[in-house]
């Protein structure tokens, strides 16, 4: 992930100020590049008032890891892992007194030391729903999936409502 550009969706509830928000991260044996996450995470303007990673048995060292940068981890068993499940259950354990959730994926190294700063910073506003940071792939990605996140995430960012789902179909409710 890259700096982030908001690309917002309507929404009626007010934001604080200064919003409390939770990283909470799946992982399962992150690998060789989670020390480039970790130092990513490190070197934020902005930090969560508590990360997380919901951890299904990772056996990689990437806990121990995990453990020494003072983070939280919460272990999921292989089998009862799901993508929206296991996502759901760190919002209840350990999100209900934030006042946003930032989701990232293991392999998803923060491209800028303000990417969180500005991911959250673009929650500003009643009407916005929701954000999220544009996504660049990495060198190892395939020419698909190079054309994927480039398709998804174009430079240029923007704010989608409702009122663009003539105009962009399917891609107005886009979330990722």
């Amino acid at each position: 992930m890259t700096l982030p550009h908001p690309a917002p969706i309507a929404s009626p509830r007010p934001v604080p100020d200064r919003l409390r928000f939770a990283l909470l991260v799946p992982t399962c044996n992150p690998g060789p590049q989670w020390t480039d996450f970790l130092q990513a995470l490190a070197m934020q303007t902005r930090s969560p008032e508590r990360v997380v990673f919901l951890d299904s048995e990772s056996d990689d060292g990437s806990v121990a890891q995990s453990l020494a940068a003072g983070h939280v981890v919460w272990p999921i068993a292989r089998s009862q892992f799901s993508h929206g499940g296991t996502r759901q259950l760190g919002v209840e354990r350990f999100a209900t007194d934030m006042d946003a959730v930032v989701f990232m994926t293991q392999d998803a190294v923060l491209g800028h030391p303000q990417a969180l700063e500005l991911l959250v910073g673009g929650l500003q506003g009643p009407e916005v729903a929701a954000v999220w940071g544009r996504q660049m792939p990495g060198a190892q990605a395939t020419a698909v999936a190079a054309h994927a996140r480039l398709f998804n995430y174009p430079a240029q960012s923007r704010t989608v409502s409702l009122a663009d789902r003539l105009s962009l179909g399917l891609k107005a409710c886009f979330f990722s």
